[in-house]
């Protein structure tokens, strides 16, 4: 035993001292982005590393409005927060009837659900792309909304029932003698329950919706629909023109907020989900 603690000890050490380099470096570049926002272009490339003089607010008023990043991100808050919550209303009421009910294709479907997570989303876009014109919705926000509720479904479905697999039968045995429908049971019993999957299956799932390129690309590509990463694309293309590059700092700022405020906000709730989620896995 004592060797076998010996051996992990420096296996640990080195994690650390990866993570807290890796720390760090992202650390450090979002310091500096941060920095640069406030300063102007002269003392951008005057001095790159040195802090900024002052509070510079302009650059973010001109992301702002000069460079459209408020129409940019009210499309983004639209569009990822109703698809976070169709996607988690859905998700949860399907882990619900794949775990806590038995019948014959249950399991076929649950594997079906799970096994869509390994279909590349490359593959889907010529289907998808033709449903949504057939039905209008292209170029539109609740078309874009529909695809990315329904493309963050499977991996949310994946985490949530196992979460609700661990829930006890005898909590679910009482709530139903003591009168509790389905509904009743589902939203006021197992919701609870179930709170850390579902904060760390909104986390993961917002970042990658907010964060998220291609779909935004082929389904919403006009101006005024934009969500905030196809802004940040069309911004750093037009830096060859404007230059302005103490705004597209201000914009990346801008863009960074929503995803820190999840994050320092649901921290420790994260955290508990994935250890709970360990420990039942």
């Amino acid at each position: 035993m004592n060797g076998l603690k010996s051996r992990r000890v420096p296996r640990n050490i080195i994690s650390y001292v990866i993570l807290s380099i890796w720390s760090i470096l992202i650390l450090g570049i979002i310091g500096w982005v941060l920095s640069s926002s406030f300063k102007t272009n002269v003392a951008i490339f005057q001095d790159p590393w040195a802090l900024p003089e002052g509070f510079y607010t302009a650059n973010y008023v001109s992301a702002w409005t000069t460079m459209h990043m408020s129409t940019y991100f009210i499309n983004s808050i639209v569009i990822v927060f109703s698809a976070l919550l169709i996607c988690l209303l859905v998700s949860a009421m399907m882990a619900y009837a794949l775990s806590r009910f038995e019948y014959k294709l249950r399991k076929p479907l649950l594997a079906l659900m799970i096994f869509s997570i390994a279909v590349p989303t490359q593959m889907l876009l010529i289907p998808l792309f033709s449903q949504l014109r057939n039905l209008g919705l292209i170029n539109t926000r609740p078309g874009l909304i529909l695809v990315y509720a329904a493309l963050w479904i499977p991996f949310s479905l994946f985490v949530l029932t196992g979460f609700f697999r661990t829930i006890p039968t005898e909590i679910e045995e009482s709530a139903i003698l003591d009168g509790c429908g389905e509904a009743r049971l589902f939203f006021q019993i197992f919701v609870p329950l179930v709170q850390p999957g579902l904060i760390c299956v909104t986390v993961f799932n917002f970042v990658a919706m907010w964060n998220e390129y291609m779909l935004a690309l082929v389904f919403a590509s006009r101006a005024n629909l934009r969500t905030i990463s196809l802004g940040m694309y069309a911004l750093r293309d037009s830096m060859m023109y404007s230059a302005n590059w103490g705004g597209l700092f201000a914009a990346i700022i801008i863009m960074l907020i929503p995803a820190a405020i999840i994050f320092v906000t649901l921290q420790r709730y994260l955290i508990q989900g994935l250890t709970a989620g360990a420990l039942k896995g």
